[in-house]
């Protein structure tokens, strides 16, 4: 692990109808994150086929400045209004490419 930038995929599933709400929730927070330091690369995805599922592929410089992110206003805000908006807590998983 260390200091190198590292690969993160976070998943969301709104509940049934709250599929907006969600949307709303998310775009101020992409733009804040995109801001920080250490962001390399912050993106929130809508599944084509299931809009109920949210999708995020990020890049952060290491896992030192992805923790500090998870402790910012907007992500503990959206945690905060998960429980009214998903069915489920917010799944992130770090990834490494395969080639």
């Amino acid at each position: 692990m260390g200091n190198q930038p590292i690969t993160v995929m976070a998943r969301l599933i709104a509940k049934p109808g709250m599929e907006k709400n969600v949307k709303y929730a998310l775009k101020p927070l992409i733009i804040a994150t995109r801001k920080e330091p250490g962001c390399l690369s912050y993106n929130f995805y809508q599944s084509s086929y299931d809009s109920r599922v949210f999708l995020s592929h990020e890049v952060w410089e290491s896992h030192e400045v992805f923790a500090k992110h998870l402790l910012s206003p907007y992500i503990i805000a959206l945690q905060e209004q998960g429980e009214d908006l998903l069915v489920q807590p917010l799944e992130v998983t770090f990834v490494e490419p395969l080639a």
